[in-house]
């Protein structure tokens, strides 16, 4: 069905492409999951079946297969209207930190604190 993310991740992420590897894909989201501390933006990392992802919040969340890196971008596809994913090589931690720290703005600004927590805040 058009717009549901999950058979377009399942494409980019699929394991018959691309050879995967746990141990890889859980080493390049501890580099990652590093430099988002340095942002000041704290990760769960997950990991099993050949890739890992790093939760950030709130319809951020990216996988690794050990090779690339990828997350919604906030776009959908004009022509099947499936999400569009950010796509990068994991070689560059800090730099895609940086750019995951950018989305993680913006998903902040979309969708505020409930009020009871932004009461705490």
């Amino acid at each position: 069905m058009p717009g549901e993310y999950g058979a377009a991740l399942l494409e980019v992420m699929n394991p018959s492409r691309v050879p995967t590897n746990t141990d890889a894909a859980v080493c390049a989201m501890r580099r990652l999951r590093a430099e988002l501390g340095h942002l000041g933006i704290q990760a769960d990392l997950h990991h099993g079946h050949g890739v890992a992802l790093v939760s950030v919040g709130a319809e951020l969340v990216v996988w690794s297969d050990g090779f690339r890196l990828l997350w919604w971008g906030g776009g959908t596809s004009e022509v099947t209207g499936y999400r569009r994913y950010v796509v990068r090589s994991v070689s560059n931690p800090a730099a895609t930190a940086r750019r995951i720290a950018l989305r993680y703005a913006e998903l902040q600004d979309d969708q505020p604190l409930p009020e009871l927590v932004a009461e705490m805040s």
